[in-house]
Formats: C-alpha cells, structure tokens, sequence
C-alpha cells in the first residue's frame, strides 16, 4: 500500500508524535508512506520522520493562505497516488475532505472531543466525503456520532499505545515522598486548564513542600501571561518550573524527576501524557476528562480522578496523594500494568487492518453489475 498521512502541523504534540509512531511502524512493514502537513514542517516530529526515511511534506509556512495550501495540498495526492489518504487533526480533516479527489479513500483520527460549535458544523457538513473515522477513545467515538452525526458503522476505536521501555524507570523507588515534584506535560492553552492547577497549588497547606515543572509550548500568549499573574499574585512563582516545548528525547527524564503527575484538562480525546506517566511510575491525578473513565475501567486504580474540575477539588486531592504514600504506590502498581499492555505494534496492526478493510470497500463499490 502507498498511504499519505495528512496532519495540520508537525511540532512536538500528543497527536503528532502517534501519527509518528504509526508511520515509522507502517513504514517498517514495507508499505510507502509519505507525510504531509499544512506548516511546521521543520518541527521536531518532522524532523524524526525524515530520520527514519519517510518523505514529509509541507503545504505552506503558516497556517493562512487557504486556497493555496489547498492547491498544493492536491498537487502533492497527485504526485503520490496513495491508496488512501489517513489525514489527522480538525484542519488537516477538513482540507482533505476539501482537495483530496472523491475516488481516493479518506479516514480521518478524531482525537478530541472538540467543543467549539464552527469546528463541529464545518466536521458534520462534510462527513459524508469520509470514508471512515478512527477515534482514540470509545468518548471521542460516541462524541463523533452524537455531535458530528456520523454512523457507528463508519467509526472504529484505536486506542493510543505507549513506548513502556522509554518511560520504564525502577519500579522500585519509594513511594515516600519528601515533598511533592510535580509535572504537567502539555501546551499552555485554556483547554489544558493549568489556571485550575495554579489556583490549587496556591491553596497547598504551608507545611507541604512542593515544586512544580510544566513542560509544553505556549499557544496563547494571553493564557500564558495570565498564569503569571495568577502565580504572582498568589506568591508562588518561584515554585514554578516553566520548561517550554521539551525536546522528545528530554521528556523521559522530567518523567522520571516526577513524583506525581496532574493533568487538569477541561476536555481531551484520551491523553497520552497518562500512559507515559503511568510507564515511568509516576502517580497521576487527572480530571474526569474524555477517555478518563476508559483507563479506569482497564484498571480502576491506574489514576484517580479530580470531580469537578475546580482549584478547590485539586487542592484537596494533592494533600490527600501527600498524605497516603500506601495508595501512591498501589497506583503506581496499576498504572504499570496497564501501560505495559498499551503497545504501539497492536495499535499499528489494527491501522493497517482498517486501510485493508478501505481498500476492499473501494474495489467493491468498482465493480460493475
């Protein structure tokens, strides 16, 4: 098979680096992939796929400039002929339901369950040039056929996988802790909700020692500057750790410096910050979050949850990880366990057997009666 991957971007990020472990591992199968995004191509994920010899390429620099974007966005399908077209993220999505020819079968990765009502409409106008949807999580499933209106038959789960051996630290390491070393992994943007975090941390009793690390690109300049001042005004600025954009490579070890992982995101798809935290034995509160609920019933101690979602709920889910070490490394236990049955490679074959399953739906609809 010739499959072209389709993403809006090609920066350090949870989708980015999935569609980069299932092209490098389709790749190695021995079918022909080829990558294009609609900027950031010299991004770091770009960077690895040219690495492994996967040609990537770019459409336009930023990401105006529509209907040229378009225009070479058909150029390069022309150029390839794929077998089909695998396109991931909303604007990825929707470029190819708009440049891609109708005789070239697409699918389109829904990763979260986006609530914003343009993206929706503009998903449901165009759902019937889809042939067919994988989700990340059964959530991300359920939401793509209330809200985008698409038929169950038409969308099949893949769930994320984990590298456990990149994550994997001792699983050994005391559950005791001298003080909480906390890390939050992801872009600084309103739907990652670090306003919440920062307003439960300001709320820490003062005899709980802690730190806390972020690590991820800033995507709006105003959230950012926001945090700040929130982080000022409360006076605990100087126990904030701000790593920006960390390079893939780097991120294991802040995993490993970790002792307790917080994702406080007001929606998501199914994070996998969680199975990476969860691989290297890092103890994880989360946000009830989409996907959540998965994970839980895989494990029902893998995490545990922050419901609602408010500074006052986290602040008292934090002192009470400080005060029970026994059911930190129950969780650590869980969390392992369940990243170790996560794996890429399964992830991959179920891919390939929906472009198989594709492949076959075109030549039937080919055949003349």
């Amino acid at each position: 098979m010739t499959i072209l991957y389709v993403i809006t971007e090609l920066h350090e990020g949870g989708a980015e680096n999935a569609l980069f472990e299932v092209a490098s591992r389709v790749a190695a199968e021995g079918h022909s992939v080829h990558v294009v995004c609609l900027y950031g191509g010299q991004g770091a994920v770009g960077e690895r796929l040219r690495g492994q010899g996967i040609p990537v390429h770019q459409t336009g620099r930023t990401l105006a400039g529509g209907l040229l974007r378009l225009l070479r966005l058909r150029s390069v399908v022309t150029a390839v002929q794929p077998d089909l077209v695998h396109a991931w993220l909303f604007h990825a999505n929707f470029a190819c339901r708009l440049a891609v020819p109708g005789h070239v079968p697409l699918l389109c990765s829904l990763r979260v369950c986006e609530p914003r009502k343009s993206h929706i409409l503009l998903d449901r106008w165009t759902r019937r040039r889809v042939n067919m949807y994988i989700a990340n999580s059964e959530d991300v499933a359920r939401f793509a056929q209330k809200q985008l209106r698409i038929a169950a038959e038409k969308c099949r789960v893949i769930l994320n996988g984990v590298n456990v051996s990149v994550f994997q630290r001792d699983q050994t390491r005391s559950a005791i802790y001298e003080k909480i070393c906390g890390l939050t992994v992801g872009r600084v943007d309103p739907q990652k909700g670090q306003d919440i975090l920062i307003r439960a941390l300001a709320g820490l009793p003062p005899d709980i020692p802690w730190e806390w690390h972020f690590a991820g690109s800033v995507t709006s300049e105003k959230f950012g500057r926001r945090l700040q001042e929130i982080a000022n005004r409360s006076g605990i600025g100087e126990k904030l750790h701000w790593h920006g954009q960390v390079p893939r490579s780097e991120l294991p070890e802040l995993y490993k410096q970790a002792n307790l992982l917080a994702l406080p995101s007001r929606w998501e798809g199914q994070p996998n910050v969680l199975l990476e935290a969860m691989a290297a034995g890092v103890p994880v509160l989360s946000s009830m979050t989409d996907g959540v609920q998965e994970l839980l019933q895989e494990d029902e101690d893998c995490l545990r949850t922050v419901s609602p979602n408010t500074s006052e709920a986290w602040t008292r889910a934090m002192v009470e990880v400080w005060e029970h070490p026994e059911e930190r490394a129950k969780q650590i236990e869980a969390g392992a366990r369940l990243a170790a049955n996560r794996s890429w490679d399964v992830t991959v074959a179920e891919h390939l057997e929906v472009y198989r399953a594709s492949l076959e739906g075109r030549c039937r609809k080919s055949v003349k009666v």
